[in-house]
């Protein structure tokens, strides 16, 4: 049987956020996400009421915080990890697949029993948005690691109403096959030509460095049509 979790201030969960040594697990009972989305499909992380004693001084500062403070400490932890790590290395550039705040283990999560992972990683964050911030490159060279991670795309087929433009409404005369419209695959060869540009800076100053692509399967719909 699990103990519940005590209620603590706003005060104390935000040192506990930046203290690396606190583990994501003790940190995550006091945390949840907002009904409101934030761009797209960014998670919006906010103290959990039920066991956070609010604070006017730092409710606004974490509301806005948590995201940033989550690549941080993931940083921090890389950095730590890293001095005394032989064994491989990795650099990952992606979304939420790959840099979930705290809430949920994401991919990167799951995969840094076996490597050290140097993630650029955020979430809610555009295939363009990757391309525009241009860290990879730089991180590599830094970094010299054995492989590289990306993740993206779904943001920017789905994120901000977009998935509506793609789809036609539900008709029961419809066939499947008709339901996507011509903005869905202007969006999609949008994204792969992004994909594309990236993978080319990546080969081109790195040749040999093997890159693996996080992709999506078909959706399936959780409710209805």
């Amino acid at each position: 049987m699990t103990d519940t979790p005590k209620p603590i201030t706003e005060s104390e969960l935000r040192s506990w956020l930046m203290d690396p040594d606190v583990p994501d697990e003790q940190i995550a009972p006091y945390l949840m996400t907002a009904t409101r989305e934030g761009r797209g499909f960014e998670p919006v992380v906010v103290p959990n009421p039920a066991l956070v004693t609010p604070s006017a001084e730092e409710a606004a500062v974490l509301m806005s915080s948590v995201n940033r403070i989550a690549r941080w400490r993931r940083r921090q932890a890389y950095k730590k990890k890293i001095r005394t790590w032989t064994g491989p290395k990795l650099v990952s550039e992606g979304d939420s697949w790959f840099q979930y705040p705290i809430l949920l283990k994401d991919v990167i999560d799951q995969l840094d029993h076996g490597y050290a992972i140097r993630s650029l990683g955020a979430a809610g964050d555009l295939i363009s948005d990757m391309v525009a911030q241009d860290e990879l490159i730089a991180t590599i060279a830094a970094e010299r690691p054995d492989a590289v991670l990306l993740s993206g795309g779904g943001n920017d087929l789905l994120g901000e109403g977009r998935l509506a433009r793609a789809l036609h409404p539900f008709d029961p005369d419809r066939e499947v096959a008709d339901y996507m419209t011509p903005a869905f695959e202007t969006m999609l060869n949008e994204v792969i030509g992004l994909y594309r540009d990236i993978l080319r800076r990546v080969v081109r100053t790195f040749p040999g460095l093997p890159v693996f692509l996080h992709g999506y399967d078909h959706a399936i719909p959780e409710r209805g049509k």
